[in-house]
């Protein structure tokens, strides 16, 4: 589960990524039932079974029948667990556009929903190594470099998606060495360290290599709340 758009007061539109057909939008009629006066409330990362039907007349198939099978409870209690997951569930429906199969991002989102509902994450730095994994998912993942084999190769181009001696279209040399040592972290699975004073650039540098990649990219709305919250 992804997203939800109220339509209307009993109406809402569900954005999902399922195991069979990747990306899904499906149309919830949100009543209470004669068992219940409880309306339903979906949640980001839930994992969610629905029975649908495809109606010629309505341009979204309609939810009939649905099981929560995994409800992410903690992750609700916990506000910065719920904030990287926010961003991340942002990010991911801006980044996902194919109508198929895709086992790698289903699987990657289980793990993301697992890890935020059952982990004490006790770094900012989750996030980035999220959004590395998930440009590796993606394909567009660089890889990092040895300094000391070649000091003047290190300038990442991020058109090209790599390092090499300085370009028009290259980084910096100091946000290039950034981008290095969180891969170089990412790749030996080490934990990530990065200076108070260059989290906002780190994030910001992130998303601007995502949409040089991502055709049309939106900037997650919760990037703000992220930067005042886990990256000052």
């Amino acid at each position: 589960m992804l997203s939800k758009i109220k339509v209307s007061d009993h109406k809402e539109i569900l954005k999902c990524f399922s195991e069979e057909d990747g990306i899904l939008s499906l149309l919830f009629f949100n009543k209470s039932t004669k068992k219940s006066s409880q309306r339903t409330n979906f949640q980001i990362f839930q994992e969610v079974e629905f029975v649908f039907q495809k109606i010629k007349e309505a341009q979204l198939p309609i939810v009939k029948e649905f099981t929560i099978v995994r409800a992410r409870l903690s992750l609700l209690d916990n506000p910065i667990n719920s904030l990287i997951g926010m961003f991340m569930a942002e990010l991911l429906s801006a980044c996902i556009g194919e109508h198929e199969r895709n086992d790698l991002l289903f699987h990657f989102m289980e793990e993301l929903g697992s890890d935020l509902d059952t982990n004490d994450i006790k770094t900012n730095e989750l996030l980035l190594w999220y959004m590395l994994h998930l440009s590796q998912i993606l394909g567009f993942r660089p890889a990092a470099i040895n300094v000391e084999l070649d000091s003047r190769a290190i300038y990442f181009d991020p058109l090209q998606g790599s390092f090499d001696v300085p370009q028009s279209t290259s980084l910096p040399k100091e946000e290039s060495l950034l981008l290095n040592s969180l891969l170089h972290s990412y790749e030996n699975e080490l934990p990530m360290q990065v200076e108070k004073d260059k989290r906002i650039k780190t994030i910001q540098l992130l998303l601007n290599y995502f949409q040089l990649h991502v055709p049309n990219l939106r900037v997650p709305r919760s990037l703000d709340v992220v930067i005042d919250v886990l990256y000052n």
